[in-house]
């Protein structure tokens, strides 16, 4: 970041993400030097269920080695019951929270943050991080190769190892520890009121057990979760301190 710049102030829709917002973030990032941002191409991506992902293909008055050419921002929900949702879980604060607190202490590949800043009150938000494409997200239906399994449980370590047993994690509040009886409850209750949807929805790609042992699971989250011990680390999730 530069030093004694001020920060960037807080855009959480991306129709007003434009050149001169843009320039502001990346010069405060550290990366834009005295260039401008001129022009500014707009691409939705991934699926947006409680957010929206925007691709911003950038174009400078002048040279800039080290800006990119293409961030991604994500800006919080426009529709009101996915922003609501967001907001009981807070999963909009603990993403931003990670990259400005967590990020710098584990050892996962992450994109870099070129700004993260969130509103608690009004639940507004910007995440405009670097563009990883030509990667893909996963596919959790197709499912992945052995080789692409064994890449993410290498992420999977570095992302626990680096904080592993660390008790100081504890004092971290917004981190989803979730171990009392009233949060066990509530993720029960979840569980088994998206069930059934779940399972017409995609019932037709699921095993011949698996409705069944899906049920069986909601029934006895409660138990499951009372189970877990230390050591505790980071993870990914709504729930971000856990064994």
């Amino acid at each position: 970041m530069t030093e004694g710049a001020e920060k960037p102030r807080l855009v959480s829709d991306p129709a007003m993400a434009d050149g001169r917002w843009l320039t502001e973030v990346l010069q405060h990032a550290g990366v834009l030097g005295d260039a401008v941002v001129t022009r500014v191409e707009r691409q939705r991506i991934g699926t947006g269920l409680v957010g929206q992902n925007v691709a911003f293909s950038l174009t400078y008055d002048r040279p800039a080695p080290d800006a990119p050419a293409s961030v991604v921002g994500k800006f919080p929900s426009p529709e009101p019951q996915s922003r609501a949702t967001a907001k009981a879980l807070r999963l909009f604060e603990r993403e931003v929270r990670f990259y400005q607190e967590i990020a710098g202490t584990v050892d996962v590949r992450i994109p870099a943050c070129y700004l993260a800043d969130i509103d608690l009150d009004t639940c507004d938000f910007v995440l405009l991080l670097e563009d990883l494409r030509p990667a893909v997200q996963g596919d959790q239906l197709a499912g992945c190769s052995l080789d692409e399994a064994m890449l993410a449980m290498d992420e999977l370590a570095a992302l626990h190892a680096p904080r592993w047993g660390d008790q100081t994690l504890a004092n971290i509040e917004w981190l989803g520890q979730y171990d009392d009886a009233q949060s066990h409850a509530m993720i029960q209750s979840m569980y088994q009121g998206l069930w059934p949807s779940f399972v017409r929805q995609y019932g037709s790609s699921l095993t011949a057990g698996a409705p069944t042992l899906g049920e069986a699971f909601g029934a006895s989250i409660s138990d499951w979760r009372r189970s877990w011990t230390p050591p505790c680390c980071v993870t990914h999730g709504t729930t971000a301190w856990t064994t």
